[in-house]
């Protein structure tokens, strides 16, 4: 029974990781989502706290109530904020 559970447990786990989508999937799919926060002006792809892949949102200020509206996480991946300025295209 217990070598059947582990089993189970593992092939479940398999099927998951085969359907979760990469970060630059992820990013593409909430990207306009999250610029359209008034006070986000960009999403990019970078490095999380530990290391691993994050997706990252610049802000124009400090303003803690745009930061309260972006989500920590999307789909599994971390979610870090970073008050970069405006962004200006030239």
């Amino acid at each position: 029974m217990i070598a059947v559970c582990l089993l189970l447990t593992t092939s479940v786990g398999c099927i998951n990781a085969d359907k979760m989508k990469t970060i630059q999937e992820v990013k593409q799919s909430h990207e306009e989502e999250l610029l359209a926060i008034e006070g986000v002006v960009s999403v990019g792809i970078g490095l999380g706290d530990e290391g691993d892949a994050a997706i990252i949102v610049g802000i124009a200020g400090t303003d803690t109530g745009v930061h309260a509206k972006i989500p920590q996480s999307i789909e599994g991946y971390q979610v870090i904020v970073r008050p970069t300025g405006t962004i200006k295209a030239e």
